[in-house]
């Protein structure tokens, strides 16, 4: 069982990397390219951990809208239609191109 205060500082790391992923981001859905509000942004892995994405890389993180993310699920980034802002962008130390897909 997790302690309040292991608990309180799990939330805290999110929050923070949460945080550092919508302004890195520009608060902007990597999936959609429409703005992101704080209560709305979920963080997806862009390459999913079963393909090959690490889990805890903050290269392979970005913030997406909650309808968004249940939309990519765990597809490879190629695979979602809408995906264009993360083209050109390291994912695990490689360059996602158009030709990839």
């Amino acid at each position: 069982m997790v302690s309040r205060s292991e608990g309180l500082a799990w939330q805290e790391r999110h929050e923070a990397l949460k945080l550092k992923l919508l302004e890195r981001a520009g608060y902007t859905c990597y999936i959609c390219g429409l703005a992101l509000s704080w209560d709305d942004t979920h963080i997806d892995h862009v390459l999913p951990k079963y393909l090959g994405g690490h889990k805890y890389s903050h290269s392979n993180m970005a913030p997406v809208h909650g309808r968004c993310n249940l939309r990519k699920s765990k597809k490879h980034p190629c695979e979602v239609e809408a995906v264009l802002m993360w083209f050109g962008k390291s994912v695990e130390g490689v360059i996602l191109s158009r030709d990839d897909c």
